[in-house]
């Protein structure tokens, strides 16, 4: 995530919070709010009480006489949903940036809105309740309008390759920019001063199989109100309204006519509300309509709902693969395909903490080929990656399947082996010294023999308290030691 921190702390400027949105979020932190400071926050702001009272005003709560003021607006409303359309309207209005082109503003407001009523539909449907639910599901997809405010040509780039290749979006960009458009929005209103149950949620409602378990849940619903907007929202959607509303009826396991009547109460409310928010809510039509469209734009698939269900579990079987994948990449060496610096640091830290749990030893070794500057100096560099590529698969057939290889930096190789006692470790160093020098490696039709040096150290729980930086210190004296004694030797790493 270092791209992302680069951007947010040192690339460009992003949106700061407007000042109403600050103030009340700061009142709302505090345990013995009043009523009396809403109301005030919300009077400093004209546009934003029109708002409050034409919400309270229309026929969705229906009271004898109009409403007039704040105070009464927040009886009847509740402040959680004041401060569901305070926020979301001081928000939304300071992210209306965007470069002159074909980005269409309305259209995405749009899809927000549906994506936040559907949210609250969900919520009730699901027999929960979630005050901050209808903000998290509003500004899901700010990232969106960000990447393409400030990347306008790259992001109208991943747009065309998404829909010709089907390729999700969010893969796409963490190709292109190192992160994705929930986790720059997450991050974003994490320095406003956003609850953590609004933009946790959001960094995963494209995948909330992979969220925490304390926000797995709204993740499921931002992901369900994703899908919902696309039925309402996309101009092509012959092809794409059943695909979504299937993603509905699986996850949420319901027959055709619930998922038809439930939809066809988010179309109600989606007309009601798009008024808050000065947005045309469009040509809505019934489920039922919109799939009988569909099926006579598809009328030669003619795909049955068990074959519907076998794409989704197959889309969500290579989403899972892929998203396996780039975890993958992110903490393998690209030359190699060992374990990188930072995935054995974290491994490291988790043998510790079970060492000192149980009292069991580990120990490790690090190792680095003797004279391999001479080699790249003969041959050049890209023999020596063929070398250190060599060494890797020969030592990667050469230990245990509980231990960990890593390359540690240049010609330097760490493996760590939970559970072993120094002979235990240094049997495996010296066997693994001897199959390299047993090797015989082709470069440019010679034939070179290579020799390493290793250095061995084992980590006592009754007697150590080192850091990780100090353990490694420690093999690596020994592995001074072997060099210094002639190299192509294994040295161990004294006591204490």
């Amino acid at each position: 995530m270092d791209a992302l921190r680069d951007l947010l702390q040192n690339d460009i400027k992003l949106p700061s919070p407007p000042n109403i949105a600050f103030r009340l979020l700061e009142v709302l932190k505090m345990d013995d709010f009043s009523l009396c400071e809403i109301t005030n926050i919300i009077h400093s702001d004209p546009a934003l009480t029109a708002k409050v009272l034409k919400a309270v005003n229309t026929t969705f709560y229906p009271t004898p006489n109009k409403i007039g003021n704040i105070a009464q607006a927040l009886d009847i409303l509740g402040v959680h949903v004041v401060k569901n359309i305070a926020l979301s309207f001081t928000l939304v209005e300071n992210v209306k940036f965007h470069p002159e082109g074909v980005f269409n503003i309305d259209y995405f407001w749009k899809r927000s809105i549906i994506s936040a009523i559907g949210a609250e539909l969900l919520s009730g449907y699901l027999k929960t309740s979630d005050d901050d639910i209808f903000v998290a599901a509003l500004l899901q997809d700010l990232g969106v309008l960000i990447l393409h405010g400030y990347y306008p040509d790259e992001f109208s780039r991943l747009i065309e390759e998404k829909n010709s290749t089907r390729i999700p979006l969010e893969n796409l960009e963490k190709r292109t920019f190192g992160f994705s458009h929930q986790d720059l929005c997450s991050e974003i209103l994490k320095q406003w001063g956003l609850p953590e149950n609004i933009y946790m949620p959001i960094r995963y409602h494209h995948g909330y199989v992979y969220a925490p378990e304390q926000f797995k849940h709204q993740a499921r619903i931002l992901y369900l109100s994703n899908a919902l907007s696309s039925i309402f929202s996309d101009t092509e959607y012959s092809e794409k309204v059943r695909h979504f509303a299937n993603i509905i009826k699986v996850d949420l396991e319901i027959p055709d006519p619930v998922l038809e009547s439930f939809v066809d109460q988010c179309a109600e409310r989606i007309i009601e509300i798009c008024t808050r928010f000065e947005i045309p809510s469009g040509d809505i039509k019934p489920l039922s309509i919109m799939l009988q469209e569909a099926n006579e734009g598809l009328s030669d698939l003619n795909l049955s709902y068990e074959k519907l269900l076998a794409e989704y579990k197959k889309e969500k079987m290579q989403a899972e693969k892929l998203a396996q994948e780039l975890k993958e990449t992110s903490v393998r060496d690209y030359l190699t395909g060992l374990y990188n610096r930072r995935y054995l640091f974290d491994f490291l830290d988790k043998e510790v903490n079970r060492a000192q749990r149980y009292g069991v030893c580990f120990s490790a070794m690090i190792f680095d080929i003797d004279y391999f500057k001479k080699i790249n100096d003969t041959y050049g560099h890209l023999s020596g990656d063929l070398v250190l590529k060599a060494i890797s698969d020969r030592a990667a057939a050469m230990i245990r399947k509980t231990d960990l290889l890593a390359r540690y930096g240049g010609e330097e190789f760490v493996v760590v082996m939970p559970q072993t006692e120094t002979q235990g470790a240094a049997t495996i160093a010296e066997r693994l010294r001897e199959a390299i020098e047993g090797m015989e490696i082709a470069i440019d039709g010679q034939t070179v023999k290579i020799t390493v040096s290793v250095g061995v150290v084992t980590y006592v729980p009754q007697f150590d308290k080192l850091s990780i930086e100090e353990f490694i210190d420690k093999a690596d004296k020994a592995l001074y030691d072997a060099k210094s004694s002639g190299r192509n030797k294994v040295a161990i790493a004294s006591a204490g």
